[in-house]
């Protein structure tokens, strides 16, 4: 089966405009800004209204985003709409599209499109080539919306937030192995923490691919909903992965892998494909898309419970980030140095080592490695990138640069840090995230390997320390 229709249809309909009916008190917002920012540490600053009155439809707004290169870019128009829950639509300036934030006390908690999809908003630089379009991603906080849904397969109600970006939370899973039995796999599953301020009774979450004719393709779920109470929570959920279907189960071959949160009132399956599960129903004077619950604080992981973490004074790592400053780059290892070890990587002689376990012979494959050092801190994200081994043309080998070396019998490549990195930034840096990135590698190395190199965890990286 290509896709489940009933979530499909679900999407489509979703909005995150909230009507004011059944709702909480009307905000009122005065000339005000409301900052927040998102999981990626991009910073918004949203300000609309007057000093003499409430702002109201027709009113101007600005919203500021100092993104992650540091650069401040912003937008300007009209506010649209203002509802009861602190929904506010506005209308960019140049005919963009509508998209809505939500605002809180003094807190803006979500940027995103009317429709809970992501949306496009042109953002104007200080220079004409720092403008850029920027699509917001999700914020700590998520709002669960009042959602009830009529699919071909079947139909239900359920507190949603579909606004999950899972690639906002960079892991060290780049696509799921398909399933081992019948019943799926239970290798995968998300660890999930947060505070809710409502009960979610039962606490439900799917995995989509989105792909390029935004069309969902369903990857994963659980097959059991959990109760979480009101307060902190901290749950690890094990994903059900079906290999039977029609689609890639590699995250690269997805514009955005998105994770939908959702407490589950009624599920009826119309061709008995899946379990009813009837756990009430959403009360009729409790308008679509009103919001039912608010999760603070969240914090996701991805988990292959089959793999083993990075041992070493470094720690495990993540997969980085495109140029954008959004898009997961699945062929870049970070490590974030811990605090305890950033003295010592600045010693002289001090070296970064890793076993690259899943490489039998590295000439065969013939990696372009790089090495990379940031200090987010500090607004430096890309510096002293210097390839670290490959192959020579002209003396037809596959060759470490000066400052490397490779061990064929342990898979240890150990970087001496003073003869690669050159910036004298490096010395002050407060926060050190160290990257190694595969640019290109040849396509001997097996019949799946076009498909599964686009991941660098395919070298089984492991072992990494500062020494």
């Amino acid at each position: 089966m290509k896709k489940i229709s009933w979530l499909l249809t679900a999407i489509v309909v979703l909005s995150l405009m909230a009507i004011g009916c059944g709702g909480p008190p009307p905000v009122t917002t005065f000339s005000h800004t409301y900052n927040g920012k998102d999981v990626l540490g991009n910073s918004y600053s949203f300000s609309l209204g007057t000093n003499a009155r409430s702002a109201k439809k027709g009113d101007r707004f600005s919203m500021d985003l100092k993104t992650r290169d540091g650069k401040t870019r912003w937008v300007k128009g009209q506010v649209h709409s203002i509802n009861a829950d602190g929904t506010i639509t506005v209308k960019p300036d140049g005919g963009g599209d509508l998209f809505d934030v939500v605002v809180s006390g003094n807190t803006l908690t979500s940027v995103s499109g009317t429709e809970g999809e992501s949306v496009e908003i042109d953002l104007k630089g200080d220079k004409k080539e720092d403008d850029m379009t920027f699509s917001p991603r999700t914020f700590d906080n998520i709002h669960l919306r009042a959602n009830r849904w009529d699919g071909d397969t079947a139909h239900g109600e359920d507190w949603s937030s579909w606004s999950v970006f899972l690639t906002d939370f960079p892991s060290n899973v780049s696509y799921f192995q398909p399933n081992r039995n019948h019943y799926g796999s239970r290798r995968y599953s998300v660890a999930i923490s947060g505070v809710t301020d409502k009960d979610l009774n039962n606490f439900a979450i799917d995995i989509f691919g989105l792909i390029d004719n935004d069309d969902w393709a369903w990857l994963s779920g659980n097959e059991y909903d959990y109760p979480i109470k009101a307060g902190t929570f901290n749950v690890t959920i094990p994903l059900d992965i079906w290999g039977d279907e029609d689609r890639s189960l590699n995250f690269m071959d997805y514009k955005e892998i998105i994770l939908n949160v959702n407490n589950v009132i009624n599920h009826y399956s119309k061709d008995g494909a899946y379990p009813d599960r009837i756990y009430g129903a959403i009360p009729d004077d409790v308008d679509d898309w009103q919001i039912m619950a608010t999760i603070k604080d969240l914090k996701i992981s991805l988990i292959d419970d089959e793999r083993a973490a990075t041992l070493g004074n470094a720690g495990d790592y993540t997969f980085g980030y495109k140029e954008d400053g959004l898009s997961v780059a699945y062929q870049q290892a970070v490590w974030k140095i811990p605090n305890n070890q950033i003295a010592n990587a600045k010693k002289a002689g001090a070296k970064f080592e890793f076993i690259m376990n899943g490489v039998e012979d590295i000439s065969d494959g013939a990696p372009v490695l790089a090495f990379i050092w940031q200090d987010p801190a500090s607004g430096l994200w890309w510096q002293d990138m210097t390839t670290i081994s490959a192959w020579d043309e002209d003396e037809s080998i596959y060759k470490v640069y000066d400052g490397v070396e490779w061990d064929p019998d342990s898979k240890k490549v150990s970087i001496t840090l003073s003869d690669i990195i050159k910036d004298n930034k490096f010395a002050t840096a407060k926060e050190l995230n160290f990257i190694v990135a595969c640019w290109y590698m040849n396509d001997n190395s097996g019949e799946n390997f076009e498909n599964i190199f686009k991941n660098i965890d395919v070298f089984d990286i492991q072992g990494a320390n500062i020494n």
